[in-house]
């Protein structure tokens, strides 16, 4: 082979690649849920519920609505 048909090659392998490691980034990405735009409220929340300043239900209701975002 001369040095044009290896040079096509390895873009080839390369282009070829780089689209393979992009499309799996792009798969993973869309599994992981939207995080919300606070700072991390669970702690707070679960250390009022371990005070029992709030009760099981509200707990899970409030856990809930922060998982989902929306």
């Amino acid at each position: 082979m001369n040095q044009i048909t290896l040079f096509f090659l390895w873009i080839g392998i390369g282009l070829v690649l780089f689209m393979g490691v992009y499309a799996l980034n792009r798969r993973n990405r869309k599994k992981e849920k939207p995080m919300c735009s606070f700072s991390s409220p669970f702690s707070g929340l679960h250390s009022q519920f371990k005070r029992g300043e709030i009760t099981r239900e509200e707990y899970e209701r409030k856990l809930q609505h922060m998982t989902r975002c929306g």
